[in-house]
């Protein structure tokens, strides 16, 4: 859904409808396969915007009757020892993997743990960011090799969901125009 716009006094604003980026990133991973796990890793502290694509993204974990596993750290996002206890908590989740990070930069930080513990992307740790940070996405190339009956090929994967341009962008771009 396109965000909504509210009043504040002379000034617009236009915000993001959080809790349901939430939801919609959820399923977004629930069309890709039957996981394993499905996660969602916050922004660190209690920060609005995120809690609430949390909220979205476990309410719709819940419509297939599965719980959603969230990370919490008292760190830092990125810090050292959010670092490692990323990766302590990447080692215990259930494979096949399903992950909805906040935010592009959670996202990335996922995709580094992953390749520091030696973890598949997309193979064993499906991963999905929000936002479309442009400079993030143009410049992150994950590991997109799959190897099948021990031959390994490289293919340039790309899953998100129809309509996710239209949802960021509203009506300046579509799937097709944008890709």
């Amino acid at each position: 859904r396109r965000s909504h716009r509210r009043r504040l006094g002379r000034e617009n604003s236009i915000n993001d409808d959080d809790e349901d980026i939430g939801r919609m990133g959820a399923e977004a991973l629930i069309g890709l396969g039957n996981f394993g796990t499905f996660g969602f890793i916050p922004k660190g502290g209690s920060v609005y915007w995120s809690n609430l694509r949390e909220k979205g993204f476990k309410s719709q974990i819940a419509r297939i009757r599965r719980t959603a596993k969230v990370y919490h750290s008292p760190f830092d996002d990125g810090s050292r020892e959010d670092m490692i206890r990323l990766a302590k908590w990447l080692k215990a989740i259930e494979k096949p993997a399903a992950l909805m990070a906040a935010y592009d930069v959670r996202a990335l930080q996922i995709l580094e743990a992953c390749r520091n513990e030696g973890f598949s992307v997309p193979g064993q740790i499906c991963i999905l960011g929000v936002d479309n940070d442009t400079l993030i996405c143009e410049n992150t190339q994950p590991d997109t090799s799959l190897t099948l009956f021990g031959r390994t090929f490289r293919y340039p994967f790309f899953a998100g969901p129809v309509g996710a341009v239209t949802m960021h962008y509203g009506e300046k771009y579509n799937d097709s125009s944008y890709n």
